[in-house]
Parts: C-alpha cells; sequence; structure tokens
C-alpha cells in the first residue's frame, strides 16, 4: 500500500470462487495522513554577544535547538541569544504523527564579539599649555574631549592644556556589524599657573616695637604645590594652608628685615614676593 494523499481508503483482498462458488473478500481500512512541515525561518542571522533575535517559524508546534549552546542558545519560543562569538545552527524541529517522521527547518546564527575599548594610560594632570598622551591598548579608536575650553585632544591622542579645570577624555572603538560601539574615558586634570598675590587687606612693609606682634601679612596663591620663605626676624614664622600664606608672630630682635616669599613646584614658573618688616626698640 504506497500513501498518495492525506485521507482514507478501503483497501480490498479478494479470493476468487472456484467450483461454481462465488468469490469471497476481506478490506481494511488505511488512513494516508499528510507528512508534516517544518515551514521556514525568518529573523535576524547576526547578533552581538548578549544580544538577542528573535527567530519565527511559519509552521506552529515545533521546538527549538541549539548545535552549539557555548555560542548561542534558543529558548522555548524562539529567542536567540549570544553567548560568545562564532556561529550556531539553529534547529525547528515539527513533530511527524500518523507513522510519519519529524520534520526540521534550520537557520544559522552568527555571534559577534563587540569590540573593546581597551585602557586608557598617560598624565592625567598637565598645566595650562602643557600637553600629555593618552594611549588606548586597542587602536583605530577616535578620541573626543568633553570640555575643549580646559583640554583639547587630537587624533594621536595628544591632549593640550588650555585653562584651568578638568574634562573627561573619551576614546570610540566603532562596532562591527550589528555590535555597537565602545567607549572608555579618563579624567584630566588642568591645573593653574602658579600666582602669588599679595591680600589687599595686607601691608608687606611694617614697623614694630620689639616682642609686640605685627599685623598678619596674607598672600593668596595658585598653582603652587608649596611656599617657602626667608628673611623673616626671628619670632615671626609663616604657614600655608588652602592656598593661603600668612605670616604672622611678633619678633623678637630688634633689626631691619627683608624677606623673600616663593612657590614651589606646581605649574609654570615660580613666583617671588617680598617685604620689610623694621623691628624698634621701645
Amino acid at each position: 500500500v504506497t500513501g498518495i494523499s492525506a485521507g482514507t481508503a478501503t483497501i480490498t483482498y479478494t479470493v476468487p470462487g472456484t467450483g461454481g462458488c462465488t468469490s469471497v473478500a476481506v478490506t481494511r481500512m488505511v488512513r494516508v495522513t499528510a507528512r508534516p512541515t517544518a515551514g521556514s525561518l525568518v529573523g535576524n542571522d547576526s547578533i552581538c554577544v548578549l544580544g538577542t533575535t528573535t527567530f519565527v517559524p511559519s509552521v506552529v508546534g515545533g521546538s527549538w535547538s541549539s548545535s552549539a549552546n557555548g555560542v548561542a542558545t534558543v529558548s522555548s519560543s524562539g529567542l536567540v541569544t549570544g553567548i560568545s562569538a562564532g556561529t550556531a545552527t539553529i534547529t525547528y524541529t515539527v513533530p511527524g504523527t500518523g507513522g510519519c517522521a519529524s520534520v526540521s527547518v534550520t537557520r544559522m546564527v552568527t555571534v559577534i564579539a563587540p569590540p573593546a575599548a581597551g585602557m586608557l594610560s598617560g598624565d592625567d594632570s598637565i598645566c595650562i599649555n602643557e600637553t600629555t598622551t593618552f594611549v588606548s591598548t586597542v587602536a583605530g579608536g577616535t578620541w573626543s574631549s568633553s570640555a575643549n575650553g580646559v583640554a583639547t585632544v587630537d587624533s594621536f591622542g595628544v591632549v593640550t592644556g588650555i585653562s584651568a579645570g578638568t574634562a573627561t577624555i573619551s576614546y570610540l572603538v566603532h562596532g562591527a556589524g550589528v555590535c555597537s560601539s565602545n567607549i572608555i574615558t579618563r579624567i584630566v586634570s588642568v591645573n593653574s599657573n602658579n600666582t602669588l598675590i599679595l591680600s589687599s587687606s595686607s601691608n608687606n612693609n611694617q614697623s614694630v616695637v620689639v616682642n609686640d606682634p605685627i599685623i598678619p601679612i596674607i598672600y593668596n596663591t595658585t598653582g603652587t604645590t608649596g611656599v617657602n620663605v626667608i628673611g623673616l626676624p626671628p619670632g615671626i614664622t609663616g604657614s600655608w594652608s588652602g592656598n593661603i600664606y600668612t605670616i604672622s608672630g611678633a619678633p623678637s630682635v630688634v633689626g631691619i628685615y627683608d624677606y623673600i616669599i616663593s612657590t614651589i613646584g606646581g605649574c609654570g614658573a615660580n613666583i617671588n614676593a617680598g617685604g620689610r618688616i623694621e623691628v624698634r626698640t621701645p
């Protein structure tokens, strides 16, 4: 018996009669079941690692499987998830009925590794008009600055300080295919050039009686990492805190003292300033 199309047919087996006897027959019904079809699959066949796509079959009722779960997995609803770079064959199987074998349709998915922006190195503290070069462990990206008024960066990663402040330097590596671009950032601080300015309320030339306190002499600083002073009379000291340098105390020895205060380190040239303290007898 060969099935031709879906339906039922009665198969009859007849034994002819002899010696005047009539023929006799026996019958059996056969049911022909249509072969199952798996249809076709639609869906994006290229995804990024950790990205997803949904494969949709044209025939319902099947089950899903992946040839490489380490590359891509597939859920019972056809959701494909990228696990690692590579290719995997996604299979959709429709079970057979009525003695017919199951049928399958496949679709290959390619999983692409996302781009890596690497790591950035380079001096993250510079002076105005100075440069530093940021370098990434991954080539092929593009550079940008969040604040070109503070620091600029060229196509080679050379960062130039423009004014005091902070800027975020970004390195962007473009994604391939369906993968998004990746970005890494590094903050650069641009430090002010050294300044040393006598406070408007201070007098840097004073005359006092020995053992009487002077009126504190105050200097405002920027940029510098320290301040040094020489030439103060005994009993007079200087202290630096919060970018303010204060000279105070009571001189204990009579004389004329010309002092010099200087910035140490920081950006730009060191700055000097000075004054005179005259210590008189009572």
